[in-house]
């Protein structure tokens, strides 16, 4: 319940004011590691005076609710006994029963919102944080405990950091034994995902001090193994759960530490991850959360022993860009940049689509990686980078627009996104990118060149803020709705979370309490430059062609208009007064609409937004036609508009106050449809307004006065818009469809639709001025009077219920007398005559009783008091009604209205819903000035709800109502039940109805008096089971009831006493139905039947609120406040909100007090009745009970166990079919199976009666009784009697300190009490598992039982092998023979229970009787070794630890040879300590396994030391042809088994091996493979007298192995070496490597595959042995640079491959301490500097350069054969291609640089289409790649070389393509000077004399200027125009300079053509006169006229859509010639 509980908590209630602030502010934290009241403890945390208040004034909860809830003190007394017992279940190990109990019984007391006491909470939470690191706990109790410490600690307002301290290293332990077990290991739990949840919330809480600091880089640095993947994320998710991110100091530290590691991998997991911490940290510094802590000299110490300085400016962490230097900020904005996936050079087919192409990466991780990874969200984090990295942090510039012109800037400039603005020359700025350089480098003045640099200034003066519109712009034509692709909703994303999050910063900010510095917090000018960056991408999602995109468009509109509504508004209104006027587009009408819906929340407010309130009656006029029947999507969205905007006002004509002097004059033009004439002058479409000095539409500006007049006056529609609305939705349901099935009224479009007109129309009822209401119920009432369809019949009652709801007696009074005469005169003329029992189309006859009927109930709702004065019409009526209503839809309509009429009189409910106060409505100020007021919001305590609370008046109608109407009923169906003839078949049609109609009623009746009487404890108490095993009564007792709004709780009551006994009478008469059912064989009446099962379940659970009520109120509660949500920490909602709040919070009450209640022996009976009709032949009473059975086990403790005998007896044999699938289904429901399972008191009888279902054969039975099976063993975990012992000094700590804080003493003599219970339990559960091992052994080895329950007997018996018990001799000779069975499944099941046997022999021989080592599988094999190491450790340790992997173990050494299996130690840097093995020694004994399991060590001997057994087993693994693999499993055993036995089966084994070696069959080789690996992996630990055996035997038989590899058994073979040497020293395996490395390429053979078939295996020791492979290593490279041209592709591919591997193994940077490795990430400047160098192969690829030039001067055609060129390039090309696309790419990237210019020059190669393509592939790879910073420029202007240097057209093709994706995916990265030399460049390449270079540099012109250059736009236009107008073509071709001209002229019209195409989507105002000019070489010759052409029909076809906006831009003059020049010109007509 306390999740329950917070989800009733509003974001806002953190707030200033927060009153659920809890926590009182001067107790003292808790340390967890240091004494308990140390006074050296932090002085207390410092809240703001909100939050001071006296714990008595923060209960609003219980505050807003009518009746008297429970005090503080008596709440905490009850608290108190709630910590006494935990302490006491911890002292006692209590943990099953108890702890479960009492932790229950705290979450209910957290879910009734008291605030909890500091010093409690601090305590509560280190107690549970420490019971979820506790070692060996039970799984499910690790997710309780998790739980609620998340409930406890999740607040930060509740619990600051300060507040407590917890120990990091017990959770990192546990974790990691979850995440990384023994590969044996057999008991795998779900606890890790708990364990790194709580990780997440337990990080701010771990200690900040340098020395944890510094324990964390220690610990986990030295972990990470660059070459796998796996190592990577593990280790990260390690560093990002852990490292301390919110203490500055820390961060200061890490943070260039991460940026190192970051920049040298990449993935999108490893992006993901620290794109989080990046942005945790930047968010905390930004809000000075991150607080310095710990002493300064300790941190200085730290930094002086890594060498490092303090950076930032002024020590408070912030640097160039927030807390990130430039160099940080560059490559994160790269990052953001690639991370958006738009589609880039996608007209050249050999470059990668997607801007990223990391995924691919990704796809090598295993499961456990993936499940380290912390849940991020990319989009989130860029947008908290981005966001708190904004300050004033540089020179503001001149991007503000006054007297409505663009200013030109004074530096250098970003342009602003605004399709006016693009005009400018340098409109703001861009970051020292392009500007007045590039201009004047354009302009080819020497002069301007020698200009000074201008100082870089940023838009609004904030560098993140400037990167922000760089990137937009870069993006902006992918938000167009015409440009639609996968990477829409990545955009749309971003853009509504940096939205939300710059909103969300702003609001933090105005609080008062903002501990952000106020220098770097958000300025004015900072938000309205983000508005206006953000604002056109924005509208232009807006209209998005996927709905999500569509809806995260609007929502980013709602974030900036609540930022700067002058801004926004303006712009959305101009799109929506046409679309909603015009109706043309169906799209455009919805988008808007659904976009009103989004902003009216401030549009509506007067203090949001004064301007927009005068748009709202306009706006709703408009919003009529959308109610459409037909369009169920538009009215879903007209209708929320019409919620969300009358939500927040009163409808009401304020005009008619003429005479008053109110009304004022409005100095405006009037307006049409547009209102006040707001509209006046505004253009249509999409595009963006021309902006005034505040950026309005043409808007008047008007003084508050004035807008309130303009409001006053627009009140005047209200009237005639209240008659169009009302006649509309009565129009609307009145075309609806005929009801179908169950009333329904079409799909689930045509339902949602009427439930949002439902609810605008309850929103429009409840704010309606009295005579408003009057004339909207007048009008609703007339239709109603007059017009009777069964089609509206539905949707007429609930809107009468909206009438009721706001004017209950208006509407009684009108409708009440009406319904009651139209019903009598219907059921007078026999209506509702003919008898029914089912839910059938309505009769023509009984329309109009139906329609009355639903429209009386209706009316009633919220009647209370006023019904009184109608009660004996409406008893008289249900007199009638209920004697003569014979139809089920008649009688069902009599069970709801007296349903709601109880309701309507005994519960609690608001008498109104409206937006302000009772006090404040009925005002005559607010009459008069309630405009002024529209929008206004709340905060908590300011709401005053007044509440309906039954009177005695309204108890005493109820009670009448029972003896008049109810009681007579239930003695009817009493009668009925006695009548021994009623249930004759003959008269059961009469009985059938009869008994129903009754039933109807009396259920109903009880149904809605549920809170009516307290029912207490029963008298009679049932049957004493528990579900709770073993428990003392006191420590078990029930919880104790809540004050939840019951009327009647005085026993001594008449009128209680009088309810009970109807009550039980009611019961009894239940019970009685179903005897009499079952004795008069009438349970195939499925409708009778099915409704006493409901009606048991009613009066079972509806008391006082079940659980489908508490989730409606919920649901109600969660979709009023998310409408109105903002932001996080809003406090301020509307009143509505509030009152579902309290709503919700009441029925969280009744919900809680209808919990765990006792049964009595009526309900015994009752919930027995619910299990026999759950075993009942027939299906649909089946399913019904047993859904009403799972709801019923939530409420009684003890009915699952009340009904495990009678399901298990329906499994026997003898019982019907249908009987065994009932109880199946009912023991495989979640909670009798989650019962059975811990609960050893039925689990052997449930595994024992699951198997006894073998002897039914119906395949429907043991297909269900299979499925049963599986999941109970799933989810079975190991028995074990160790977990009810564990204990720590941790927990025993933390409970002594909780203890202080509780005044109930300790009871030594219930601890001990209990503790002997559990003992009892324990003792239980161990015998019942002895006595069931047996049984199942007995149950698989008889004779003839069916193989599939074998087999399940089986699967029950691996499963329950437990470690804390000396292994079952007959379960070992059981398993291990039959692991050569004939069935596949039981042998795989089988060897599996033998490893896990296995296993845990060895578990319990090195535990040494230590139950915590044995639980925890903490055993130490004798020969591992701790060693610590120098810090730092030498500087050639490196190198001797390598040259030493190469070295034979030496015998008979004075010194131990240490063997490191491990490869990631000491891969990235050496730690203090390393985990070694030390080879056994010479002449060991035979190890003595747990001689406590030596009889069934003895059986497994006995067995495995035998031929046969061999002989059996191998043959069954070389029979298994369905794979051509190596089983995991089978080798695992074999090397169990070779473990435990060592090399006594030797003899056995050989032979076999000898045999499959010989043979050339593929499976035999694979499972001579699976023998052998399995045989060397258990051989680890042997003597080596015994491991040479092994190999005196293999190392002559391995050239024949290799000898017998084939292409069908190279991947067994693989595989093989794999597993053998994978995690292996290689000392431990060195005859094998030395085998395979003596393996060599033969130039001269012949063979290709046996010359392959050797590197492939060579490559299998290298990825196994990974950077222990570098003794062999250096030879390779001579090997196969000589090898790089060899003749054969499977050579080449695996020369490839192993180059690669190679590359990698050879790099390991291997720091010699962290001191030295943090050193050097803080002092290195340049990148990559965790990559590394390798000088051996930079010296070979300058040799390649060479080579590759030598070969291709010498290379023939390809028909005449096989080149060397081709051969060496393609080996090269299949390198880089994979390297490039592996996340150790970086390696490559020098070599990459050298081979650049080598790589075009392939493309040349026309008559080899291989070589082509593969060059093309690598080439599109490198222009995705993300290169370091200080490789750019070097690539840029290596580019820029290769061009000039260049003869070849095709080369520079080429170049220019990969220039233009580089130059995108580089933008942030590119330095001025590079982008000038590349713009010059593009001029030049412009007059290129070959068209196919022109057209390219144009194309790449275009793309450079759409993404960034746009300053330079109106300077190239004068240039390009310039050359287009002066240059004149000689009319002969062979005129002087004809040529030269013609290039000219070409240049310039590609120039105009490149700069249209950079705008595809807007008209900017220079491009109309561009393109006519242009235009006028449309007649020119090819290609200036192609080029011409082609523009135009581009232009066409990208501004279709808008084009009636567009057009605008154009002069007459100018659209005639625009008509004339495109070709069929009609379509712009």
């Amino acid at each position: 319940m306390a999740d329950a509980g917070d989800e009733m908590m509003l974001d806002g209630e953190e707030g200033v004011e927060d009153i659920l602030q809890v926590d009182s502010p001067m107790d003292p934290p808790i340390d967890l590691l240091s004494t308990p009241g140390s006074p050296s403890a932090p002085p207390p945390p410092q809240h703001d005076d909100s939050s001071t208040l006296p714990r008595e004034k923060r209960l609003e909860y219980s505050d807003q609710l009518p009746y008297a809830c429970e005090s503080l003190e008596e709440m905490d007394t009850r608290l108190e006994l709630i910590v006494r017992r935990l302490v006491e279940c911890v002292r006692a190990r209590e943990w099953e029963v108890g702890w479960t109990g009492w932790n229950y019984r705290l979450d209910c007391w957290m879910g009734m919102k008291y605030p909890l006491p500091l010093p409690l909470r601090t305590r509560l939470a280190a107690l549970y944080y420490e019971v979820c690191v506790l070692p060996g706990m039970d799984p499910r109790l690790i997710d309780g405990a998790v739980n609620m410490f998340i409930s406890l600690v999740e607040s930060k307002k509740r619990l600051e950091r300060k507040d407590l301290t917890l120990p990091w290293k017990p959770l990192y332990d546990i974790l990691s034994l979850e995440l990384f077990p023994k590969n044996r290991k057999t008991d795998h739990t779900t606890i890790s995902a708990s364990l790194l949840l709580l990780c997440e919330h337990a990080q701010r809480f771990f200690p900040v001090t340098p020395n944890t600091v510094k324990e964390i880089l220690s610990t986990f640095l030295p972990k990470l193994e660059g070459n796998h993947l796996n190592s990577l994320i593990s280790t990260q998710a390690f560093l990002v759960h852990f490292l301390p991110m919110s203490e500055r100091n820390a961060i200061e530290l890490v943070l260039p530490v991460v940026f190192r590691l970051w920049e040298a991998f990449n993935t999108r997991i490893w992006d993901e991850q620290w794109l989080d911490l990046c942005a945790r940290a930047g968010e905390r510094v930004a809000k000075n959360e991150a607080e310095e802590s710990g002493k300064v000299e300790e941190w200085e110490k730290l930094r002086e022993e890594y060498g490092v300085k303090r950076e930032g400016k002024d020590g408070e962490g912030w640097k160039d860009v927030g807390i990130f230097s430039e160099e940080q900020w560059e490559f994160i904005c790269t990052k953001l940049l690639r991370g958006m996936g738009v589609p880039i050079g996608t007209g050249r087919g050999n470059i990668v689509n997607v801007a990223t192409n990391d995924h691919f990466s990704d796809q090598k991780a295993n499961g456990t990686s993936l499940l380290m990874k912390k849940p991020t969200d990319k989009i989130q984090s860029f947008s908290t980078i981005l966001v708190y990295s904004m300050s004033v942090d540089s020179v503001a510039a001149s991007a503000s627009i006054e007297k409505g012109v663009l200013t030109p800037a004074t530096g250098v400039g970003t342009p602003r996104l605004s399709r006016t603005n693009t005009s400018s020359a340098g409109t703001a700025t861009n970051g020292g990118v392009g500007g007045n350089l590039l201009v004047a480098a354009l302009a080819g003045s020497g002069k301007e060149r020698d200009r000074k640099k201008p100082k870089k200034s940023y838009v609004g003066g904030s560098r993140a803020l400037d990167s922000l519109n760089k990137l937009v712009q870069a993006l902006e034509s992918f938000y167009h709705p015409s440009n639609y692709g996968d990477w829409t909703r990545t955009l749309t994303r971003f853009l509504q979370m940096v939205t939300s999050t710059f909103y969300r910063r702003w609001m933090e900010e105005q609080r008062p309490k903002c501990k952000t510095p106020t220098g770097r917090r958000i300025t004015k000018e900072i938000k309205r430059e983000f508005v206006l960056t953000m604002r056109t991408v924005a509208l232009l999602s807006m209209f998005s062609k996927d709905g999500l995109s569509s809806l995260a468009g609007m929502a980013a509109l709602k974030n900036m208009a609540l930022l700067e509504p002058d801004l926004i508004f303006p712009a959305i209104l101009e799109r929506a007064y046409p679309a909603l006027e015009n109706l043309v587009e169906t799209n455009r009408t919805s988008a808007c609409l659904t976009a009103l819906a989004s902003v009216s929340q401030p549009l509506v407010s007067r203090e949001a937004y004064p301007a927009g309130a005068k748009h709202i009656v306009p706006l709703l006029e408009l919003c009529i036609p959308g109610l459409d029947v037909n369009d169920p999507n538009k009215t879903v969205q007209t209708c929320m508009f019409i919620l969300q905007a009358c939500g927040t006002m009163k409808i009401e004509d304020l005009t008619r106050l003429e005479g008053e002097g109110e009304s004022g004059n409005v100095m405006i033009d009037g307006g049409g449809s547009g209102g006040v004439g707001i509209m006046d002058g505004v253009e249509e479409g999409m595009s963006t307004p021309a902006l005034t000095v505040n950026g309005d539409v043409g808007e008047v500006h008007l003084t508050k006065a004035q807008e309130n007049a303009a409001v006053r006056v627009s009140t005047a529609g209200f009237p005639e818009w209240v008659d169009k609305f009302v006649r509309q939705c009565l129009n609307l349901v009145s075309n609806l469809p005929e009801p179908g099935r169950f009333s329904r009224l079409g799909g689930k479009s045509e339902e949602k639709m009427i439930h949002t007109m439902i609810a605008a129309m309850d929103a429009v009822c409840n704010h309606l001025s009295p005579e408003l209401f009057d004339l909207a119920l007048d009008i609703f009432y007339e239709h109603c009077a007059t017009s009777v369809r069964s089609n509206s019949a539905k949707a007429v009652g609930d809107f009468v219920t909206c009438f009721a709801r706001a004017s209950p007696e208006k509407t009684l009074a009108r409708f009440l007398p009406l319904c009651m005469r139209k019903i009598k005169e219907e059921l007078e003329h026999g209506a509702a005559s003919t008898r029914t029992t089912s839910p059938n189309s309505v009769l023509d006859s009984d329309v109009t009783l139906s329609y009355y009927s639903g429209l009386m109930v209706g009316s009633i709702h919220h009647g209370g008091v006023h019904m009184l004065k109608y009660k004996q019409d409406i008893f008289n009526l249900l007199r009638l009604t209920v004697e003569k209503s014979m139809t089920e839809r008649a009688f069902s309509y009599n069970g709801r209205f007296i349903s709601n009429l109880i309701v309507a009189w005994t519960h609690i409910w608001p008498h109104d819903y409206r937006f302000v106060n009772s006090e404040e409505w009925n005002s005559s100020h607010f009459a008069k000035k309630h405009h002024e007021m529209w929008g206004k919001t709340y905060k908590v305590q300011d709401v005053k709800i007044e509440w309906h609370v039954a009177s005695q008046d309204e108890i005493n109608a109820v009670i009448d109502l029972f003896k008049t109407i109810i009681e007579p009923a239930l003695k009817n169906l009493e009668d009925l039940l006695r009548r021994e003839n009623s249930l004759a078949k003959d008269d059961f049609k009469v009985f059938a109805n009869d008994f129903c109609r009754y039933l109807t009623i009396v259920k109903n009746a009880f149904q809605a008096s549920s809170d009516l009487v307290d029912l207490g404890l029963p008298k009679k108490l049932g049957k004493g089971v528990t579900d709770m095993w073993l428990q003392e009564p006191e420590f078990v007792e029930r919880v104790p009831a809540f004050a939840c709004g019951i009327n009647i709780t005085d026993p001594s009551d008449p009128r209680h006493t009088y309810m009970l006994k109807l009550r039980e009478r009611y019961g009894e008469t239940l019970h009685n139905a179903i005897d009499a059912f079952k004795s008069h064989g009438v349970e195939d009446s499925i409708d009778c039947v099915r409704l006493l099962i409901s009606s048991i379940k009613s009066i079972l659970i509806d008391y006082p609120c079940d659980r489908s009520t508490y989730g409606h109120m919920q649901r109600y509660f969660d979709f009023t406040k998310n409408l109105c949500k903002n932001w996080k920490g809003q406090q301020l909602y509307p009143r509505a909100v509030w009152i579902r709040r309290a709503l919700y919070y009441h029925s969280a009450r009744q919900r809680i007090y209808s919990l765990a209640r006792p049964r009595s022996q009526l309900e015994d009976q009752l919930i027995l009745d619910l299990g026999e009709l759950s075993l009942s032949p027939y299906l649909k009473v089946r399913l019904s009970s047993q859904r009403a059975l799972d709801s019923v086990t939530i409420y009684y403790d003890g009915s699952r166990a009340l009904l495990y005998d009678t399901l298990f007896d329906a499994l026997k044999p003898g019982n019907d079919h249908d009987r065994m699938k009932g109880a199946l289904y009912v023991l495989g429901s979640k909670l009798f199976c989650n019962l059975g399972i811990v609960d050893w008191r039925f689990a052997p009888k449930y595994i024992t009666s699951l198997l006894g279902c073998h002897h039914q054969e119906r395949p429907s039975v043991q297909s269900l009784a299979k499925g049963i099976i599986h999941d109970f063993i799933i989810r079975l975990g190991e028995p074990s009697s160790l977990r009810s012992s564990v204990s720590s000094s941790g927990v025993q700590t933390a409970a002594n300190e909780l203890e202080k804080h509780t005044r109930y003493g300790e009871d030594k003599g219930l601890i001990e009490r209990i503790s002997g219970t559990r003992a009892k339990r324990v003792e239980h559960r161990d015998q019942a598992y002895l006595d069931l091992i047996p049984e199942l052994l007995k149950f698989a080895q008889e004779p003839g039982r069916h193989w599939r329950y074998r087999l399940a007997a089986i699967r029950f018996i691996r499963t329950l092998i437990r470690r804390d018990m000396p292994l079952n001799p007959g379960t070992a000779a059981f398993m291990v023979n039959q692991m050569v069975s004939d069935i596949p499944t039981i042998r795989a099941h089988s060897l599996a229970a033998v490893t896990k046997m296995l296993h845990f022999l060895k578990l319990r021989s090195y535990a040494s009787g230590s139950s915590e080592l044995l639980l925890l599988q903490k055993t130490r094999n004798p020969l591992k070794r701790r060693v610590h190491l120098d810090v730092p450790v030498p500087d050639d340790f490196t190198d001797k630890f390598i040259r030493s992997l190469k070295e034979p173990i030496t015998s008979g050494s004075k010194e131990e040879t240490h063997l490191m299996d491990k490869t990631v130690i000491g891969w990235l840097v050496w730690g203090s300590e390393v985990e070694f093995y030390a080879a056994p020694p010479d002449g060991a004994p035979f190890p003595t396994w747990d001689s406590t399991s030596q009889a069934a060590t003895e059986e497994l001997k006995r067995v495995i030391h035998s031929q046969k057994w061999w002989d059996d087993f191998s043959a069954i693994l070389a029979q298994e042809h369905t794979r051509d693999y190596l089983g995991n499993d089978n080798a695992t055993v074999i090397k169990s088994i070779f473990q435990i036995f060592q090399d006594a089966p030797l003899e056995f084994l050989f032979p076999v091996l000898e045999k499959f070696i010989e043979e050339e069959d593929r499976h035999k080789q694979r499972a001579a493979g699976e023998l052998l690996g399995g045989l060397l992996r258990g051989s680890k630990h042997w003597p080596k007298e015994r491991l040479q055996r092994i190999w005196n035997w293999l190392t002559p038989r391995l050239s024949k192995i290799y000898d017998k590899v084939t292409p069908d058994t190279q991947n067994s073979w693989e595989m093989f070496y794999d597993y053998v040497l994978y995690k292996r020293d290689p000392r431990r395996n060195l005859p094998l490597i030395e085998y395979v490395t003596s393996l060599r390429i033969d130039p001269d053979s012949s063979h290709a595959f046996s010359q392959a078939k050797a590197q492939y295996l060579v490559g299998s020791v290298m990825k196994s042995l990974s950077w222990h492979f570098l003794p062999w290593s250096e030879s390779y490279i001579a090997e196969y640079w000589d090898a790089l041209d060899n003749p054969f592709s499977e050579v080449r591919n695996a020369v490839a491959d192993n180059l690669k591997y190679l590359s990698e193994t050879r790099l390991h940077p291997s720091y010699t301490s962290i001191p030295s490795l943090v050193r050097d990430c803080h002092n290195s400047t340049t990148g990559l500097l965790l990559i590394g160098q390798d000088d051996a192969l930079e010296e070979k690829f300058d040799q390649l350069t060479e080579m590759l030039k030598q070969w291709r001067r010498v290379r023939k055609p390809s028909n005449t054969g096989s080149q060397r060129y081709d051969n060496g390039a393609m080996t090269i090309l299949n390198w880089l291609f994979q390297g490039l696309h592996d996340f150790r790419f970086a390696i490559l990237l020098p070599y990459v640089l050298k081979l650049l210019p080598e790589l075009f020059r392939m493309q040349e190669i026309l008559d080899n289409d291989e070589l082509v393509s593969m060059a093309g592939n690598v080439l599109g790879s490198i222009s995705t790649l993300e290169f370091p910073q200080h490789v750019v420029r070097p690539l840029f202007k290596q580019l820029l070389e290769i061009i000039a240097t260049s003869d070849s057209w095709r080369v520079k093709q080429e170049v220019l393509a990969t220039l233009q994706a580089l130059y995108f995916h580089n933008l942030f990265l590119i330095d001025d000077t590079s982008v000038q030399e590349i713009m010059d460049l593009l001029w030049e390449l412009l007059r290129d004399p070959k068209i196919e270079v022109r057209e390219a540099a144009a194309t790449s012109l275009s793309g450079i200027v759409r993404c960034s250059q746009r300053q330079a736009i109106l300077m190239l236009r004068e240039r390009f125009m310039a050359i287009v107008k002066k240059v004149k073509l000689p009319a002969r071709r062979t005129a002087p300079g004809y040529q030269d001209l013609f290039i000219m002229a070409h240049s310039g019209v590609l120039g105009c053509a490149a700069l249209i195409d950079a705008f595809p989507y807007e008209v900017p105002p220079w491009m109309p006169d561009t393109l006519i000019s242009m235009g006028e070489f449309v007649s020119a010759p090819a290609p200036i006229s192609t080029t011409v052409k082609r523009c135009l029909a581009a232009f066409k076809k990208s501004h279709q859509d808008s084009w009636q906006e567009d057009q605008k831009a154009f002069t007459e003059e100018q659209s005639m010639s625009l008509r004339d020049l495109l070709v069929g010109g009609t379509f712009y007509a």
